[in-house]
């Protein structure tokens, strides 16, 4: 059958095609990756965006093209990582405004669609190189652009095109020096290419099932092989992975651009004339913020150390602190510390449609809400972490280290923790002197994340854990969290409501807002009636006449909803960072999707 034209419900069943293909492949990706830098983070970053498309295009049902394309572009700039993700970012932004007005295309439509995408994703970047993913870009835009002359089905646009993307790919190990020594393609244009094998698979065979999506067009070999990379950090001279978005009226992305272009490379600024998104590697990140912050609001910061990833992925990072840290996986470990501490997460059990998980291990947190929304009947449940399991990591831990820290969320909710002092004690009587303490942070998420900061920090300075467990008491008393429920379903199922009282809340239209009291139980402290009124109630919690360390956002499945949150916060606190992150399946299974709420550490 041919496809004489592309509408919205077409191109929302391509990206999804699309984007789950590339995720597939994220960890190959990542195992290639030596350009603009050596850090083994590429195929997260590309996934990390295109599961926000993905769970956009799960989410929109729109038949209008190019409604559909600017919601798949709004996304990807909403949650671009990392140099190739703020690339596809841009991509899907020329992509839709090559459809404005149009509600379907045909392929010469969209050969002119996707020559504006392209050229908008060249225009993005202050020093384009060849043998990047601009270049297979390029090539594939080329090469629709000729086939869409004379030929009118998609099918065979598609899957010719797609040979001619291969071969670009292909070439790309020649155009770079790094990749010619390294002996591999670009990673970037790789996961660009396993995207569009996606919707080449979508396209040929009308359906999107896990089975029929592409896999890569190459050996087992290469599969495997990692890239040849010398280990050699001195030689990122640009430390850290620059990104934030920049939201405001007609913004001058060209003007920031050359205001940003001495303070590092891989700079790359796209979007919109309302939001931005902005990648670099930069020595001074704080100064880049500082300049962004004089065109409108600056949201979603982030400086990473790539000379720490480097490390983590090609060199010996060890641990630097005295002690060995794991922590359970309800706690929001920042990527970065933990990488850099080597902490240990143990994972607790969920279990969901029959079937038992890992936490964010054997499932991730976007398959789970992704599940929730497309069956409301599936009624997710929680259990502590194997003994086994938990007894292992300890065990592992204090091999490293001759003292160990159990860093578990709250004992008034969950058994994790005296789970966590069991295999303690069976640790420390197998003879060896090592020691394992324990630290019940009576709270969760976020909240747990930066009473790790803090704990680390402690240490880097030279507390003894001993002083800092024997202290947690006074140091819990320094972090809040607030969180509000969309739906108060997830606490009935999960027997935490009667049913009744769930009926009336129902009935009512009332959303709780829950905090943890200083005995780690939780509190409902408020109902409001929407997303909105839960903002305006969390900005009156936040205590401002206390000085404020460190503050983030936390979401399930809810991104919008933290935006919002973080422009509200940003606006009273306009000169800390604020960090987002998402609700783990194992917490996602009793608060349910689109529960939003914000963390909060206080300098006294």
């Amino acid at each position: 059958m041919s496809i004489h034209y592309l509408n919205g419900h077409r191109l929302r069943r391509a990206v999804i095609a699309g984007s789950l293909n590339l995720i597939r492949h994220k960890d190959h990706l990542n195992k290639i990756n030596v350009f603009p830098v050596a850090d083994g983070d590429t195929g997260s970053n590309m996934a990390a965006t295109m599961r926000a498309i993905l769970q956009r295009a799960y989410d929109s049902y729109e038949p209008h093209l190019y409604k559909m394309s600017n919601a798949v572009a709004e996304s990807a700039l909403m949650a671009a990582r990392g140099n190739s993700g703020a690339i596809l970012a841009q991509f899907f932004q020329g992509l839709s405004e090559g459809f404005t007005g149009k509600s379907k295309a045909d392929t010469r439509d969209f050969a002119l669609a996707i020559e504006n995408a392209v050229q908008m994703a060249m225009d993005a970047i202050s020093k384009p190189r060849e043998g990047t993913i601009l270049t297979v870009m390029r090539s594939w835009s080329e090469s629709v652009s000729r086939l869409a002359k004379a030929e009118a089905d998609y099918r065979k646009l598609i899957k010719s095109s797609l040979v001619d993307l291969k071969r670009a790919l292909a070439e790309t190990t020649n155009q770079l020096e790094v990749l010619k020594k390294a002996n591999v393609v670009d990673s970037g244009a790789s996961g660009f290419v396993n995207i569009i094998e996606g919707v080449s698979a979508f396209i040929l065979s009308g359906s999107v099932k896990e089975e029929t999506i592409a896999e890569l067009d190459a050996s087992d070999m290469e599969m495997e092989a990692h890239a040849n990379v010398v280990f050699d950090p001195e030689s990122i001279h640009f430390q850290y992975c620059t990104e934030f978005l920049l939201e405001g009226k007609d913004l001058k992305k060209n003007e920031l651009r050359d205001r940003i272009l001495s303070y590092g490379d891989s700079i790359i600024v796209a979007g919109s004339k309302t939001k931005i998104r902005v990648h670099l590697h930069t020595n001074t990140p704080h100064d880049v913020f500082q300049i962004a912050e004089s065109y409108g609001t600056v949201l979603q910061k982030k400086h990473e150390d790539m000379r720490a990833q480097h490390a983590d992925t090609w060199g010996e990072n060890e641990n630097p602190l005295p002690v060995s840290i794991v922590v359970d996986s309800s706690c929001a470990v920042f990527e970065s510390t933990r990488k850099q501490y080597n902490i240990t997460v143990t994972p607790l059990q969920v279990f969901l449609g029959g079937k038992e998980y890992l936490d964010q291990e054997t499932i991730t947190t976007e398959e789970f809400y992704n599940r929730l929304r497309a069956d409301r009947k599936l009624t997710p449940s929680t259990s502590l972490p194997n003994p086994g399991r938990l007894l292992k990591d300890l065990t592992l831990a204090s091999q490293k280290k001759d003292k160990v820290l159990w860093f578990s969320l709250s004992s008034a909710v969950s058994g994790t923790y005296q789970a966590g002092l069991t295999a303690a004690r069976q640790v420390e009587s197998s003879g060896t002197g090592k020691q394992v303490f324990d630290f019940d942070t009576r709270t969760l998420s976020l909240a747990s994340g930066f009473m790790l900061e803090e704990v680390v920090e402690r240490l880097r300075a030279g507390v003894p854990v001993e002083t800092i467990v024997n202290e947690q008491d006074a140091i819990r008393t320094k972090f809040e969290i607030y969180f509000y429920l969309d739906s108060v379903e997830y606490l009935i199922k999960g027997g935490r409501l009667s049913k009744v009282r769930g009926f009336i809340a129902r009935l009512l239209g009332m959303k709780p807002i829950l905090t943890f009291k200083p005995d780690g139980k939780v509190e409902k402290v408020d109902v409001v009636r929407s997303r909105r009124s839960a903002i305006g109630y969390f900005l009156k919690k936040l205590n401002t006449s206390r000085k404020i360390k460190r503050l983030g956002v936390v979401h399930a499945a809810n991104i919008q909803s933290a935006i919002e949150l973080e422009a509200a916060l940003r606006k009273v606190m306009p000169k800390i960072d604020i960090p987002t992150a998402e609700v783990s399946p194992v917490l996602g299974s009793h608060a349910g999707p689109y529960a939003f709420g914000f963390a909060v550490q206080y300098e006294d």
